[in-house]
């Protein structure tokens, strides 16, 4: 097969972090997938802070792939300078500055980060662009410029995904002000979806519905199956991980402590309720209960842990964005999992999957207790789960240059 040279250009964090993000596996997992591929010879523009410049180096060094990397200039004198020296370079500061929504003061006045990737199209040959993330388009100024196809892979409806997190903050002030930041974002996420050759989604509720057919893909995420596998222990723990600062965590560690867990242990009482990402002054005190064990940031080996040993996975998140990268840890461990319908709609191979329904804690309940109660159920679960996981991973060989190339 011919290779076809891809430039993936790239926001993320690839250094080593103290906690893995959704976002930090999915950038990681994107660069092996496309390296992995036989249609393909990958190359990364990565722009992110100059402090984790030694530790993305490593990481491409260990992958075997050619890296440019870009310093991010931090936050300071220069962000607050228009970006030309025009009347309309003044008003679009000053919008940005009134109505900002993430990542736009970040990507203002970095125009060095365009004139190194467009060097980087020319030296690499490239002939095309991924950008792995839709808001990494804001730090390419000019990117209507690219000589070449371009490509954008979006793991959220950002500005649906934004009007969520304001909604946190009710205050009249923010309310107006939140309506036009969202208002511009939407405006610009709708202009970058229009005018890119193809947007790509990792879960197919995000697919622009007003692009025709052709110009849109679904390629979902998958990790490789561990090395080690989950073992039944009998023990009753279920568990959920996610950092109670994002707001769609928030709202499922809210559900499990307010409503799923009393239900639970009302039918299994020996149950525990283990929650990384939340400690005990993050959660009100009325919900505090001895059977759930609020531990706050926790380690990789700790979550790896309770992957391989605990009874049950949760993640009854409540939107349809992109798709929830702990459920497909979950997947790779072949740790037993419950999700809500929403999640589940990021993961088409699991689509007769038993669910956690949110409008109905009982019904959730009563299939958790049924679980718990049955070392056969556990196990069968969770070699539905590997089943599922091992036959989806051997259907996506190649899944990125034939979704890019045809």
């Amino acid at each position: 097969m011919a290779k076809r040279r891809v430039l993936c250009f790239s926001i993320g964090t690839f250094a080593p972090t103290a906690y893995a993000l959704g976002g930090n596996i999915y950038g990681k997992n994107l660069v092996q997938r496309l390296s992995e591929d036989d249609g393909i010879e990958l190359f990364v523009v990565n722009a992110n802070a100059e402090a984790n410049r030694q530790g993305t180096e490593e990481f491409f060094k260990q992958m075997g792939i050619e890296l440019l990397y870009v310093p991010v200039n931090p936050i300071g004198p220069a962000t607050f300078q228009p970006e030309r020296r025009t009347f309309v370079g003044a008003m679009d500061l000053i919008a940005k500055k009134a109505f900002r929504f993430p990542y736009e003061l970040e990507a203002h006045n970095q125009l060095h980060i365009a004139k190194a990737a467009s060097w980087a199209i020319g030296h690499w040959r490239a002939d095309c662009v991924l950008f792995d993330y839709l808001p990494a388009v804001l730090f390419w100024r000019g990117v209507e410029q690219i000589p070449v196809p371009k490509f954008v892979v979006t793991v959220n409806r950002e500005a649906d995904l934004y009007a969520d997190m304001l909604a946190v903050d009710n205050s009249p002030r923010s309310r107006w002000i939140g309506r036009i930041s969202r208002w511009r974002l939407a405006r610009l996420e709708r202009r970058i979806h229009r005018t890119f050759d193809k947007t790509i989604a990792i879960g197919a509720p995000d697919v622009p519905s007003y692009l025709p057919a052709g110009r849109t893909a679904v390629v979902t995420s998958y990790l490789d199956e561990s090395p080690e596998l989950w073992r039944y222990q009998g023990n009753k723990t279920l568990f959920f991980v996610g950092n109670v600062g994002h707001y769609p965590n928030r709202l499922a560690i809210k559900y499990i402590v307010s409503k799923l867990a009393p239900k639970v242990l009302a039918r299994v009482p020996d149950a525990k309720f283990v929650i990384i990402g939340a400690s005990p002054d993050q959660v009100p005190v009325e919900y505090h209960n001895p059977s759930i064990d609020l531990m706050g940031p926790s380690t990789p080996a700790e979550v790896e842990r309770l992957f391989k040993t605990a009874s049950l996975f949760l993640c009854p998140v409540e939107n349809t964005f992109g798709m929830k990268f702990k459920v497909a840890e979950a997947a790779s461990y072949g740790t037993p999992f419950l999700a809500s319908e929403q999640t589940m709609l990021g993961f088409p191979y699991f689509g007769d999957f038993p669910c956690l329904h949110l409008d109905d804690p009982d019904r959730s309940a009563d299939t958790i207790a049924g679980l718990l109660r049955s070392a056969t159920g556990l196990k069968a679960l969770s070699d539905n789960v590997l089943t599922r996981q091992r036959n989806f991973a051997a259907s996506q060989k190649n899944i990125w240059s034939r979704t890019l190339f045809g």
